[in-house]
Formats: structure tokens, C-alpha cells, sequence
């Protein structure tokens, strides 16, 4: 079960951690359950507002429920909304909807934790399904892109008005460098599309969970498809490199460009706290 809306801050404070709690009734106001989740995006600004869902596994019918909203005021600014371009769809065999595109870092800062939420409306503007998803990145500098693939399992999406918005955190960490070499593209007996290639750390230290992002462009430089894969091995050390394999099995066709974005972590920095912001 899927209780989704959205949450509008209406005080004169920027606030984060905004939790939203229910309370399950049935039909003669008796609690049958409680659910919470927070909001998609991570600081609200006044006036802002984030789509929310609450998910349940196992809930009998319910007839009504009760909403109560949490938060923390903080200092902080919300990061402006990052820059969407490319964007396309389609729906697979099963009947599951894909969102593909990408997003640049248009703010002055560092980002990371960058999700694309996706908001679909009804007619009369009621929240009616809610997803966000990761870019495939882990630090961007301003100007920097990562694209981003969202699927929709379930709810509704047909004949419904999507808003994309984005959310990230600013960071004092830069992002590791790595370099793809020797890429090359085949299909398959299968069918399935492989680029192919390695990833080389020119750096000094040792760089864990490397992967290969590939993008494959259409002639008009929208999205068609984005993945990634894990370097075999995927931790290298200074002026090492590793192969990665990155298989797309369907919806690949028409792509005429493709980029491969190599991206790891330099855990050392990560625990010495050099991620943090004063």
C-alpha cells in the first residue's frame, strides 16, 4: 500500500528531516496501523514543497488515516534545483515505466547524495504516484552531469502531469579522478548491447567500489539508456586499472553517441572526515 502526497513548508524557517507520520484507520475510526517516511527532497525552504511515500507490505482495507508532520529548523539553504536535460521513456514487457536523462550540477558548490524525484499529478493536481532514483555519480563539481534512470513498478502514470525535480547535499569533498581507456562497443549473440573498456586510477591513492557509467545518446543528444558496472577488481591502487563491461539487454537501439563516466571512492578521505562541511 502506497499513501503518497507532498509536504509545503509554511513556516518562515528552512527546515530538514521532515518526517511524515500515519496513523491507519478503519471504518470506525480504529487504528489498524502506523506508517512514516520522510520527504523526498532533504531541506525545504519556505514555501517549498516534497512529495512523500508512505509504504506498508501488509495493511488491511483502510477507510481513513491520519497524517502528523515533523521537522528540524536549520540554518541552511536548500542546494538550487539542478539542471534536467535529455529526458525520454518507455515501458517495458512487464508494463514497468523508465525515465531516463541527465543532470548537471548548475549550483556553484560540490554535490553529492543527487536523486531525480519524479511527481506524478491527476487533473485536479493531486499527488497520485511519487519515485526518485540516484544519478549515477558520486561527487559533481559545478558543471559537472550524471544521468539518471528511474522505474516506475507500480501506481499510476498514464494520463497523469510529471514534475522532475532534483535534491543533492553540498560537500567539501572533490571527486575522485579516473580516466576510461580503450573503449569498444559489440552486440551480442543475444542481442545485448556491451561497451566495453577499462578504467585507469592516475592518482596517488588507493580508489574502492570503481564503476563504469555508460550513456548512450540519440542524435539530438537526449537520453536513451544509462548503466553501470563494477571494475574487475573494483578497488585500484595508484596507476592501476581494470576492465568493466557494461550490458545493456534492451532498449539500446538508436543510440548514435555513447560516454563512459568512470566514478569511485577514496574511502581513506571518507573516514579521515574530509567529506564534512563546517
Amino acid at each position: 500500500m502506497h499513501l503518497v502526497g507532498e509536504v509545503r513548508n509554511d513556516s518562515p524557517d528552512n527546515v530538514e528531516l521532515v518526517l511524515v507520520s500515519a496513523t491507519y484507520l478503519d471504518g470506525l475510526g480504529g487504528v489498524l496501523g502506523t506508517g512514516a517516511t520522510y520527504t523526498e527532497h532533504t531541506i525545504l525552504a519556505p514555501g517549498q514543497r516534497s512529495p512523500f511515500d508512505v509504504m506498508d507490505l501488509d495493511q488491511p482495507a483502510v477507510a481513513d488515516w491520519r497524517l502528523v508532520v515533523t521537522c528540524t529548523v536549520i540554518p541552511d539553504d536548500p542546494v538550487q534545483q539542478l539542471t534536467l536535460r535529455g529526458m525520454t521513456s518507455w515501458v517495458d514487457d512487464d508494463g514497468w515505466h523508465y525515465y531516463v536523462g541527465e543532470v548537471t550540477n548548475s549550483s556553484i558548490a560540490n554535490v553529492r547524495w543527487v536523486r531525480a524525484v519524479l511527481t506524478f499529478y491527476d487533473r485536479s493536481s493531486t499527488v497520485v504516484n511519487v519515485a526518485s532514483t540516484a544519478v549515477l555519480a558520486d561527487v559533481l563539481l559545478p558543471g559537472q552531469s550524471a544521468p539518471f534512470r528511474a522505474i516506475v513498478r507500480a501506481g499510476p502514470v498514464e494520463g497523469t502531469l510529471l514534475m522532475v525535480s532534483t535534491d543533492a547535499q553540498r560537500t567539501s569533498e572533490s571527486p575522485v579522478i579516473l580516466v576510461a581507456a580503450d573503449p569498444e562497443q559489440e552486440v551480442d549473440g543475444n542481442g545485448w548491447q556491451h561497451i566495453r573498456g577499462r578504467v585507469v586510477n592516475p592518482g596517488k591513492t588507493t580508489v574502492s567500489v570503481v564503476q563504469a557509467v555508460v550513456t548512450l545518446l540519440d542524435p539530438a543528444e537526449n537520453v536513451i539508456n544509462c548503466d553501470s558496472a563494477f571494475t574487475v577488481p573494483s578497488t585500484l591502487g595508484p596507476e592501476e586499472s581494470a576492465p568493466f563491461d557494461v550490458v545493456f539487454r534492451d532498449h539500446w537501439g538508436g543510440w548514435v553517441l555513447y560516454r563512459v563516466t568512470p566514478f569511485g571512492q577514496d574511502l581513506g578521505m571518507r573516514r579521515a572526515g574530509r567529506g564534512a562541511l563546517p
